[in-house]
Order: structure tokens, then sequence, then C-alpha cells
């Protein structure tokens, strides 16, 4: 990908869609300037359950990351959209989170948190 400016431009246009759809539905994930984006729930059920929930209602797969490799308190989701994801699937990435966090009573976070809280 390094050498091929095409694929490049399309794996940072997948992920500036992906980064911008959270945003419209308030979605907190931390940007780090990086094609991943870690979308917060800081709750070791919560974040398996969302997973699972992705999966199986959306067929979207997102890889949950709990203790030990974040601490408690610190739970994730990861999510690394690829140059190879279609606007179609970007769409049905976001609209399952949309539901997924409005079945499971997520609330709404202020997108203005400092990204410095989580690290």
């Amino acid at each position: 990908m390094r050498n091929n400016k095409e694929v490049r431009n399309k794996h940072q246009e997948a992920v500036k869609k992906v980064k911008n759809g959270f945003k419209d539905i308030w979605v907190s994930f931390l940007d780090h300037g990086t094609h991943i984006i870690p979308v917060m729930v800081n709750d070791p059920f919560l974040v398996k359950k969302i997973a699972e929930d992705l999966l199986n209602d959306h067929d979207v797969y997102v890889q949950y990351i709990n203790f030990p490799t974040v601490p408690r308190g610190k739970e994730r989701l990861r999510v690394t959209p690829s140059p190879l994801h279609t606007d179609q699937m970007i769409e049905r990435l976001i609209s399952g989170f949309g539901s997924v966090f409005k079945k499971n009573k997520i609330p709404k976070y202020d997108l203005l948190i400092n990204s410095r809280l989580y690290n």
C-alpha cells in the first residue's frame, strides 16, 4: 500500500467516511490520526454484547478489546476500515452501530471529550 497512491487514497477515504459517520450518529471514538478507530464503551460486558449484536444482527464483525489489553473501564471496539470496504459496507457499519447503540441504550457522547481521558 505504501507504494500505491491509489490504494492509499482509497484507504484514507474509507477511514474518513467511517469517522464522519460515527460523528453523525454521536458514537464516541478516539481519533489518533491512524486507520484504527477505537470506539469507547468502557464496560467489559457491554463491549462484548455490542460486538455480538453487530455480528448477529447486522453481519458486521468488530473486534472488542478488554482487560488485560486495555485497563479495566477502558474497554473498546476496534474498527479498522480498509481500502476494500465499499460505501455500502461502511453504511452498514454506521447503521449497525446506530441500531445496536440504541438497542443497548448507550447514550450519545459529547464528541468534545478530550481523548487523553482514555489513554
